[in-house]
Formats: C-alpha cells, sequence, structure tokens
C-alpha cells in the first residue's frame, strides 16, 4: 500500500518540476523583453527578430509574411516590436501565475515521513 508521504511526495516532485519549467520560461521571456528594448532602435535587428518568431507552417504564407515585413517602414517595425513586447509581458504575467507554492506540502511530507505514514 502506498504511504500518505509517499503520494504527496510525487506531488510535490511533480510541482518541482513544473516551477522549474516555469522558471525557464519566465526567464526565456525577459530575456526577449530586454533584448526588444535594446535593439528598439535596430531595425534591422528588429527586421530579423520578427521574421523568426512568426512561423506559420506553411511556406508560401511565409514568404508573404516576409516580403510584407521588409517593405514595413522602420516606424512599422518599432510598432511591432512594441506590440510583441507588450504580447510577451501579457505571457510573463500568465506563466508567473503558473507557480505552485508547494512548500506546504514539503513540510506536510516532511512531518508524515517523520511519523513514518
Amino acid at each position: 500500500m502506498i504511504k500518505p508521504s509517499d503520494f504527496l511526495e510525487a506531488f510535490d516532485k511533480t510541482a518541482d518540476i513544473i516551477n522549474l519549467w516555469t522558471d525557464f520560461r519566465r526567464q526565456e521571456i525577459i530575456d526577449d523583453i530586454l533584448w526588444l528594448d535594446q535593439n528598439y532602435e535596430n531595425i534591422d535587428a528588429l527586421r530579423g527578430y520578427i521574421l523568426n518568431h512568426v512561423d506559420f507552417k506553411n511556406k508560401i504564407a511565409n514568404m508573404d509574411y516576409a516580403r510584407k515585413v521588409l517593405g514595413y517602414s522602420d516606424t512599422k517595425i518599432q510598432q511591432l516590436a512594441e506590440l510583441w513586447a507588450n504580447c510577451l509581458y501579457a505571457e510573463l504575467r500568465n506563466v508567473q501565475s503558473g507557480r505552485i507554492e508547494n512548500k506546504p506540502l514539503k513540510i506536510i511530507v516532511h512531518e508524515l515521513k517523520a511519523q513514518g505514514r
């Protein structure tokens, strides 16, 4: 028979993995937002970023989109970068809300194991 401490410990380990993934994703988003901010004046870099981060899973659609992006004015590219950064910020808030507070669970597991349960 499975002890309650074993079951809760498995759940705790799963929560740790979810939190680790959340932390990695959070850092990726922060890095992207910082990169967009630091390269706001570098239109060619912004164009490349936008082209690298959009994939319609369709070669023709990707080529058409690339043609459009290459024809955008510098102002339009900067506006797209701002929009992208705002979307990333919204995603960052969503990712952060996905963290699982499992410290109480760790304490419960520790106490159950101390009692042999």
